[in-house]
């Protein structure tokens, strides 16, 4: 049997809960023996969560038995964490050469259609923080981010897992990165990453290197080598057939 509104939930920050839920008396009297209550609750990080820091959260049950005595189980305690991803874009091997107008997206699904939501919340120094925001249809979240003149952003409010940074749009002049970078957060904060990122590295770095991209198959550009290469073939074959006619003269 499940029951949709089994209880109350109460905020009384005067007893420093969060919250309280409270079953109701129609709910417990409807419990039989051996009957088990799960609780379950979402939680969004807000601005105030500190990265790399435990969150302690600590739970119990209180309850009254036959006797109208009130008894209280032992706290069950947990700790939640949370992480960043730092990026560095820069140019042509030269990480002092920071790069603006580079635009990512960071996704969760290997093929890149699953973005995650983030929107700005503060600087860090010269870096740009963004904070993951799991609120649907929020004002103000993007899925893309440009860096600025310092070619750095962080990335806050992670849970560990895999993720998959994808430069969506080089700044003019550099050719875009060609792979997508995959990202693994474990379970103590620290970033594993593939693309020749170097080895204990604290954030990622993402090189561009100047030039124009070269020509898709089939496009225009091939379309050009096709015409130079038949008039340089028919060239030579006009300076063949002359010089037989001039050397059948001679």
């Amino acid at each position: 049997m499940v029951l949709t509104t089994p209880s109350t939930a109460n905020t009384n920050p005067e007893d420093g809960h969060t919250f309280d839920v409270v079953f109701t008396e129609d709910f417990c009297n409807g419990l039989k023996s051996g009957d088990t209550i799960v609780v379950y609750y979402n939680a969004t990080l807000n601005d105030n969560a500190v990265v790399k820091e435990a969150e302690n959260n600590k739970a119990y049950l209180e309850y009254k038995d036959n006797n109208d005595e009130t008894h209280t189980t032992t706290p069950d305690e947990t700790k939640t964490y949370t992480w960043e991803l730092p990026v560095l874009k820069y140019a042509n091997g030269d990480t002092n050469d920071a790069l603006a107008g580079a635009k990512f997206s960071l996704y969760t699904d290997e093929s890149c259609t699953t973005a995650v939501k983030f929107h700005e919340v503060k600087k860090d120094g010269e870096t740009t923080v963004y904070r993951v925001d799991k609120r649907v249809d929020k004002e103000g979240t993007v899925t893309e981010i440009t860096t600025d003149a310092t070619g750095k952003f962080k990335i806050e409010g992670l849970d560990a897992g895999t993720y998959y940074l994808k430069e969506t749009e080089a700044p003019a002049g550099y050719n875009k990165l060609d792979t997508v970078v995959k990202v693994v957060i474990d379970h103590n904060g620290k970033i594993n990453a593939t693309e020749d990122q170097p080895a204990g590295a604290t954030q990622i770095e993402v090189e561009n290197k100047s030039g124009s991209e070269l020509p898709e198959t089939g496009g225009m550009g091939t379309t050009i080598f096709y015409v130079l290469g038949s008039i340089l073939v028919l060239g030579a074959a006009v300076l063949l057939i002359t010089k037989k006619r001039m050397n059948a003269a001679a």
